[in-house]
């Protein structure tokens, strides 16, 4: 910020009337002359100093004749300022960006270069330069900053921001169109009517580069000697002919594994499959699934380290230990009990801790939690039904076994929210810091709607192998669509950061977006479930044990 003076006399009747100035002239000129004559005349000092005297007030009456006024001006000038707006939104990551013959590189990549080039360099003279980071214009349950791109909401956020008090030019810098938010237009035309002009440069290509992705591969934790192992996976097609060629599954530790399976791609399509292995060794297997290179006569895929995965897989012979906790046997109870105890590969128990009738007893029930943390440790699995912290219920020292067990121990932990809404009482001690939702501190009851409501894939749910009830993601999703669904929900406000929203309710929403309903956090070395709802029984219906045991 500049600042300068000026100062400076005016005389307003000069400036409105000629004639003043010749007319103060004369009569100063006159009273000179008549001043010199007196002197002339009558002679002596203090005739000399009396007409002197007369002179300059003649002289302080003209001048205040003329309107005299001085001015002292201090003229501040801010200096312009030019924002530069930068897409961070997970697009950016996309490899299209060609640098040379085979070199290729994510936009994101790109964008990083030209900003240490500092292109701006020759306007910071001129004016203040401010580049800004945007993507979606809040985080919610099912997205986050980087799963969208709201170019209207961050031109109006340019527009509002009080810290730019001299904006002149907007330069954005993004991948393509907006996916969430106002139509951008309206809020470039606002700052246009502000005379803020707002540019644009496109990154990346209009066509993503001839390629065959491996795009993702969910395959289990772990798996049971002797029984099939089911490894979905995903493959796209950026080529403009149909291709045959295959998956392989290799392993690079652990007992060898060499399986192949042939799939054919249509043309820019994507094919939705399996693999199926059944393993002969115990042991930690580090798997490697691999999509041959593709080349079509001297020119070949452009990427070609997008075309393997890598994960690991334990196979046990020993059964899974379950833990269930629940308060009121309800309906989500009963099914979970009962496909458990089915499960030859599940070794099952189960506290009820009735608030009227105290602990329950029967069939693969025990009479109190675990005392220690090597009873609790032989537990891979605990569900955490309607139950918290209180008489009759837990107590502060078994959640924090149960904390320990997932963080130190790496097992799993799901919580099966009631109608009760017990769960709010976790949510100050530590163990509810695993909880990967954060619940309404004001509705404990949850939320009840009298039309059905289902669940709602996400991006992420919708190739995660959870929520995979069928290999192919098309038909998978159409089955969540039509599974039958719930009347109530947990009454959560949204996602806590490092979650994965699976699935959200298919109408209630609030501020955050639509409320997770299916949510995942890894823990230490353990993993988190969510489940909001406890109507996941009702998918036997006509069906029986297809989709509600597979889940």
């Amino acid at each position: 910020m500049n600042s300068f003076n000026t100062n400076d006399w005016t005389f307003q009747t000069l400036d409105t009337a000629g004639w003043v100035l010749p007319f103060c002239l004369l009569v100063l000129a006159v009273t000179v002359w008549v001043s010199w004559s007196n002197w002339q005349r009558r002679g002596g000092k203090g005739v000399a100093a009396l007409e002197t005297l007369r002179v300059v007030i003649m002289a302080m009456i003209l001048f205040t004749l003329c309107k005299p006024e001085f001015i002292n001006v201090t003229q501040i000038e801010d200096r312009p300022e030019v924002v530069i707006l930068k897409d961070i939104s997970s697009s950016m990551t996309t490899r299209d960006v060609r640098l040379g013959q085979h070199d290729v590189i994510t936009r994101e990549e790109w964008l990083a270069e030209q900003i240490k080039t500092n292109f701006w360099k020759a306007l910071e003279g001129k004016a203040i330069v401010h580049v800004q980071d945007f993507g979606m214009s809040a985080t919610n349950a099912e997205t986050g900053i980087a799963d969208g791109t709201d170019l209207s909401h961050a031109l109006n956020l340019t527009r509002t921001r009080k810290n730019l008090k001299n904006l002149k030019a907007v330069f954005m810098l993004s991948d393509g169109d907006w996916n969430y938010g106002d139509p951008p237009q309206q809020a470039a035309m606002r700052l246009g009517a502000e005379k803020v002009p707002v540019y644009t440069l496109a990154v990346g290509s209009d066509r993503a580069q001839k390629d065959l992705v491996l795009e993702s591969v969910n395959p289990p934790t772990f798996g049971l000697l002797g029984e099939q192992i089911s490894i979905p996976f995903r493959v796209r097609s950026h080529l403009s002919v149909a291709v045959k060629t295959q998956v392989r599954l290799t392993s690079s530790r652990g007992a060898a594994v060499n399986i192949a399976k042939q799939i054919t791609i249509p043309a820019f399509g994507q094919v939705h499959d399996s693999l199926v292995w059944a393993p002969h060794d115990l042991g930690d297997y580090t798997l490697t699934l691999t999509l041959p290179v593709w080349q079509e006569g001297l020119e070949k895929e452009l990427l070609e380290d997008n075309n393997r995965q890598t994960f690991h897989l334990s196979v046990r012979t020993e059964k899974l230990n379950v833990l269930v906790v629940e308060s009121y046997p309800r309906w989500e109870y009963r099914y979970l009990r009962n496909a458990l105890t089915r499960d030859p590969g599940v070794e099952l128990s189960v506290l009820l801790l009735h608030p009227e009738l105290g602990p329950g007893s029967g069939l693969n029930y025990i009479g109190r939690f675990p005392d220690t943390r090597e009873q609790l440790s032989r537990f891979d699995v605990v569900f955490l039904g309607d139950v918290g912290l209180g008489d009759k219920e837990l107590t502060k020292g078994q959640c924090e076994l149960l904390r320990g067990l997932v963080e130190h121990q790496g097992s799993g932990l799901v919580f099966l929210p009631g109608q009760r809404g017990r769960h709010h009482s976790l949510i100050d001690h530590p163990i509810g810091e695993l909880m990967p939702v954060s619940l309404s501190p004001t509705n404990k009851e949850g939320y009840y709607i009298p039309s059905e409501s289902h669940f709602k894939l996400t991006s992420t749910g919708r190739g995660h192998f959870l929520t995979m009830l069928k290999a192919d993601e098309g038909l998978n999703e159409a089955i969540w669509k039509t599974l039958p669904g719930f009347f109530w929900c947990a009454p959560v406000e949204r996602a806590r950061p490092g979650s994965s929203v699976l699935a959200t309710h298919s109408t209630k929403r609030n501020q955050y977006g639509y409320l997770p309903v299916l949510v995942t956090r890894p823990f230490g070395s353990g993993e988190v479930l969510f489940m909001g709802t406890d109507a996941a029984w009702r998918w036997r219906r006509g069906v029986e044990d297809l989709y509600h045991y597979r889940f």
